[in-house]
Order: C-alpha cells, then sequence, then structure tokens
C-alpha cells in the first residue's frame, strides 16, 4: 500500500499543471455567469379544501408507505380507491364481464348432449351424471344473476360517483 501524502510532499509536477490549467481557462466565462439569470420557477399552489368526508374516512391515510420494501406484483389493483367506477374491481373491465356472463349463457343455452361431451367424468353412472348436470345448470343461473346484479350494481355507483361529483363542483 503506498504511503499517505501531503501537499508539500507532491513536487512540482502538480504546481505546473495548475498553471498550464489556469492558462487554458477562460476566466470571462466565470465573470459572465453571474449575469446570467437563474431558470423562472413558477410556484402553483391548488387551493384546497378537506371536506368533512375527506376528514371522517381519512381518505389522505389510504396509500400511505410504510414498509421500505416494493409492494409485490398486481398489490395496488387489489386496493382500489373508495369511489370507482366497479363495485368488485378485481373481476374486470366491463368487457371481459360481458363476454363472461356471454360464456355463461352459451352454457345455459346448450343442449345436454353438448354439455356431457363437456363433462369432465367420462365414467360413472348416468344419475350421477344427471346430477352434476343440474347442479351446473342451477349454479350457472345462479352465477348469471349474480353477474347481472353486479352490473346493475356497477350502474348504480356510476350515477352515485357523478351525483357526488356534480355536488362537489358546485
Amino acid at each position: 500500500m503506498p504511503e499517505p501524502r501531503t501537499i508539500d510532499n507532491l513536487g512540482v509536477e502538480p504546481s505546473i499543471r495548475w498553471a498550464s490549467d489556469q492558462e487554458l481557462l477562460d476566466k470571462s466565462m466565470i465573470e459572465e455567469a453571474a449575469r446570467i439569470s437563474k431558470q423562472t420557477e413558477i410556484d402553483i399552489y391548488a387551493p384546497f379544501l378537506k371536506s368533512e368526508f375527506d376528514f371522517i374516512f381519512q381518505t389522505d391515510q389510504r396509500h400511505q408507505q410504510w414498509a421500505m420494501f416494493s409492494p409485490p406484483e398486481g398489490y395496488h389493483s387489489q386496493q382500489k380507491r373508495l369511489f370507482t367506477h366497479q363495485v368488485i374491481p378485481s373481476l374486470g373491465s366491463e368487457e371481459l364481464q360481458q363476454q363472461q356472463m356471454q360464456k355463461i349463457n352459451d352454457f345455459l343455452s346448450s343442449n345436454p348432449s353438448e354439455q356431457k361431451k363437456a363433462s369432465t367424468y367420462s365414467q360413472g353412472y348416468d344419475w350421477e351424471e344427471k346430477r352434476e348436470q343440474e347442479e351446473r345448470q342451477t349454479e350457472s343461473k345462479t352465477l348469471l344473476d349474480l353477474m347481472t346484479y353486479i352490473h346493475s350494481l356497477d350502474d348504480l355507483l356510476l350515477d352515485i360517483n357523478g351525483k357526488r361529483s356534480q355536488y362537489l363542483k358546485g
């Protein structure tokens, strides 16, 4: 390891280098730099009024970071703001829900022989297959009713948020 050196032990070479660098340096740039104005900055402050709703439900504290690591992938899609356009955002977009409802309708409208082909059990008793088909039919109808109800709730939620926004705007 080399021994530490102080300025008085450097020799003449650094002083000669400094003198040659000073000759190349244009001193007018340093003097004129003070005359150049700084970049224009405009501070913008939007008026902010904290409503009673925000105060009661503490909406400003919903997404505070407390961990020193980043959240896992897809974490933010699970926690949504209180006022969204969907009752259950994890079901996907409205188009995806419509496609799923169409698949269920197609399954319900298909005849039992096609459903038998789609059955996962190839062996078994005939009464078991009929019972499974009936269960699938009732589950499909229940699921379809649930999705149509969720769709109507989404429409109601859109109206509610629209009226809320209209009220807040004045």
